[in-house]
């Protein structure tokens, strides 16, 4: 399972001040939506470790577009290494950060 890197994410941001849910791998489409309408975040971040499920991802984001268009949607995840990001820009909410380092330069550094 895919959790490591995002449980050091969450738990970076917790250490500056952010309130962070850890959701685990696997999280159901209709399940995050749910949880989505219920908790309101201000951004939500998705990690795809393996560039077979960037398919889910790109399914996942067409439905937040669809209910969610505002929310900040975060991307990370192994599965980019060779690229495989072009399909983003059809997703003005979605930021991609190759880095955990460009993920915490840009939300965390004043």
């Amino acid at each position: 399972q895919h959790t490591l890197g995002p449980k050091i994410i969450a738990d970076i941001f917790e250490l500056h001040g952010w309130d962070s849910l850890l959701l685990g791998a696997n999280v159901p489409e209709l399940d995050l939506l749910s949880l989505i309408e219920e908790e309101k975040p201000d951004a939500l971040g998705l990690s795809v470790s393996l560039a077979l499920h960037v398919p889910v991802l790109q399914r996942t984001l067409d439905m937040l577009n669809q209910t969610y268009a505002q929310l900040p949607v975060i991307i990370g995840g192994r599965a980019f290494c060779q690229g495989n990001t072009a399909f983003l820009k059809d997703f003005q909410n979605a930021m991609y950060f190759p880095s955990s380092n460009a993920l915490i330069e840009h939300y965390l550094t004043p």
